[in-house]
């Protein structure tokens, strides 16, 4: 066995550090100063694991056979051990268990979000292009390969020395072509494609619309659309996204959630009104106006069609106790001068 589930594993585990750790401030002050990044799910859910299974992540691995190391990961998946499965794809893919064996793949890797078994879409990728255990299916092995390049971008080398980690570093497996091509995918629907076929092609795959539901795919086709050029629709459903880490790479561009709650509520949506009269209440008082900034927005709401910010008001009206409020309100949302929420 020697290392092949740490091998493959921690390789991807490294890229994803790798990313994570571009996110982290740089300067002159000391690391101490700057607040932890939220661990990946990937980490979590490998700090998760109970003591019987923690051997297969560590230099003990070395002295099992085969044999034990199967046991350990079908007893891991038997007993729902989040990460188990993963594993046990990285076992099969290995070469030695013979072609049939990678019948499994597929079922194992079902439901796992990149994030999570983040070798996924290059094994399902390399399984539909070159038939193994599943019929080729080449658009199966495209939308695969764009999943990829989403989140690790089409550097053929790192990628292949992931991919070749997981099937065999003796492997001949290529996908450089794969992932050029869906770059070249990306980068055309990104350019050429008009902004409300792009939108209605992103809410295409985050429900599974004629295409595989992805969430991966259908948010990244809406942050490509930049954020001034959003509608209100869109600008909204790419926040739920963010706010949800409904995605796997959301975590690492959550800082750009409020600016597009903004977006959405100053082009009319109701439902970005009253959050962000929700998020204006936080730390609010007459003197520093976010009590009125509050009001403003739930009024705004309103016209636009909201149904349940009526209790809001009514509160914030007795709070203010200004007879003059609904006119100021009525001036400030008409004038589109409402400021974000910080």
């Amino acid at each position: 066995m020697r290392y092949l589930l740490i091998l493959a594993f921690a390789l991807a585990l490294a890229v994803w550090a790798g990313h994570r750790a571009a996110q982290t401030p740089k300067g002159d002050a000391s690391e101490e100063e700057f607040p932890p990044l939220p661990k990946s799910r990937a980490e979590l859910m490998i700090e998760a694991v109970p003591d019987w299974f923690r051997p297969i992540l560590s230099e003990s691995a070395k002295d099992f056979s085969d044999g034990e190391v199967r046991r350990i990961l079908e007893r891991g998946i038997k007993e729902d051990v989040a990460i188990a499965r993963c594993f046990m794809v990285q076992f099969i893919a290995s070469g030695k268990h013979g072609e049939a064996a990678y019948r499994e793949i597929p079922a194992l890797l079902e439901g796992y979000r990149l994030d999570e078994c983040s070798v996924r879409p290059t094994i399902l990728g390399v399984l539909y292009r070159d038939g193994r255990g599943v019929a080729k299916d080449p658009e199966r092995a495209r939308h695969h390969f764009r999943k990829y390049v989403i989140y690790f971008g089409s550097d053929a080398e790192s990628a292949n020395f992931i991919v070749k980690s997981t099937f065999g570093l003796d492997s001949d497996i290529d996908i450089t072509n794969e992932l050029a091509e869906a770059a070249k995918w990306f980068e055309e629907l990104e350019k050429r494609t008009p902004k409300i076929q792009l939108i209605a092609l992103a809410k295409r795959y985050l429900a599974g619309d004629g295409v595989p539901k992805d969430a991966d795919i259908g948010y990244k086709l809406l942050w490509s659309i930049g954020l001034d050029k959003h509608t209100a629709e869109s600008a909204y459903l790419l926040y739920e996204g963010f706010r949800d880490r409904a995605f796997s790479y959301s975590q690492q561009l959550s800082d750009s959630s409020v600016d597009l709650l903004y977006v959405a509520a100053k082009r009319g949506h109701a439902q970005a009104r009253k959050e962000m009269g929700l998020r204006m209440l936080e730390g609010a008082t007459k003197e520093n106006s976010r009590l009125f900034f509050a009001y403003a927005y739930f009024l705004a709401a309103k016209q636009a069609g909201a149904t349940d910010v009526d209790e809001y008001l009514e509160r914030l009206k007795i709070r203010i106790a200004d007879p003059n409020l609904d006119q100021s309100a009525l001036e400030w949302i008409g004038a589109g001068r409402l400021p974000p929420a910080s």
